[in-house]
């Protein structure tokens, strides 16, 4: 009886320890989830950003697919209840996204300092433009004006 009482409890207590590994291995992979899907957020925001600023972001969005698919491999694997995967694709995900807000950052700056010298370029042409236009207009009167004293048996200037 002391035995069988000794074994039971030894049960019991592997049960109750695996029990706790489970809830802690899941409690684990959600928290790498939501961490993967916050970083993702984020980096999309970046991204977006520097997309509205004019930049180029074909890679940065090539990226940002490649750890969404792995955000949803975490989550396919966390819904079956294979929390080691599950958590091994969250931070699959998080690495991809390394470095992704960054870049986009940086591509933000690039795209507004052209956008400041594409403008600067664009007013100093309107000027020149407009100057040339002004001589031309200039030119024009003063042409018209000896012409006209010409007409009238003026002598020329």
């Amino acid at each position: 009886m002391k035995k069988a009482l000794t074994i039971f409890a030894l049960t019991l207590f592997l049960c109750s320890t695996l029990c706790i590994f489970s809830v802690s291995a899941q409690g684990t992979a959600n928290s790498a989830i939501n961490s993967a899907q916050n970083a993702l957020k984020n980096c999309y925001d970046a991204v977006a950003q520097a997309e509205a600023a004019g930049a180029n972001v074909a890679k940065l969005m090539a990226q940002l697919n490649d750890a969404a698919t792995s955000l949803s491999t975490a989550q396919l694997a966390n819904a079956a209840g294979d929390y080691g995967a599950a958590n091994s694709a969250a931070s699959q995900c998080q690495s991809k996204l390394g470095g992704v807000i960054d870049q986009a950052n940086a591509l933000t700056s690039n795209a507004k300092a052209s956008s400041t010298q594409n403008m600067l370029f664009i007013i100093l042409l309107s000027l020149f433009s407009l100057g040339l236009l002004g001589v031309g207009i200039g030119a024009w009167v003063i042409l018209g004006r000896r012409e006209r004293r010409n007409l009238h048996g003026s002598r020329e200037i």
